[in-house]
């Protein structure tokens, strides 16, 4: 595959257990808390992604595309981009899109760039991956107050 093509092999699985715990309480706050027992109710799956590493092919001529080179979103001011939309918080949950991350992704434009699930599944790394996807394809105008901190 080509250098920025990517396929996913596995899609990954968060996992899930049961927890019992033994709760003690002093005047109504928890002051120990002890696990009792715990079942593993679904295993988790790590997600197998492919990642092309061939060099693209040159082009003759100007791009008409208007898309931006590898080099140059590399060189862009990601935290910038993080601090504006989120706080740099890549847990960050914004309801009234709902907007999850880092970047404040929709789930359907974090799908469009190749995610799955919600952009809070998974890490700072791949959440600006596919910030980094959607850069090239729509520039800066997919945040339209903080893209220009980029």
């Amino acid at each position: 595959m080509l250098k920025g093509e990517e396929k996913v092999v596995t899609k990954g699985v968060k996992g899930a257990r049961t927890a019992v715990y033994d709760i003690t309480r002093s005047d109504g706050k928890v002051t120990a808390r002890k696990l009792v027992s715990e079942d593993v109710t679904r295993k988790p799956v790590t997600q197998v992604v492919e990642v092309g590493t061939k060099k693209k092919p040159a082009s003759s001529g100007g791009s008409s595309s208007g898309n931006v080179g590898d080099a140059d979103v590399d060189s862009l001011n990601w935290a910038a981009l993080a601090e504006c939309e989120s706080g740099g918080n890549p847990n960050a949950v914004n309801p009234a899109g709902p907007y999850y991350g880092l970047y404040q992704f929709s789930a359907s434009t974090w799908r469009s760039v190749g995610g799955t699930g919600i952009p809070t599944d998974f890490g700072e790394a791949e959440q600006t991956l596919r910030a980094k996807k959607l850069y090239q394809r729509t520039g800066p105008s997919s945040w339209p107050v903080c893209g220009k901190r980029l």
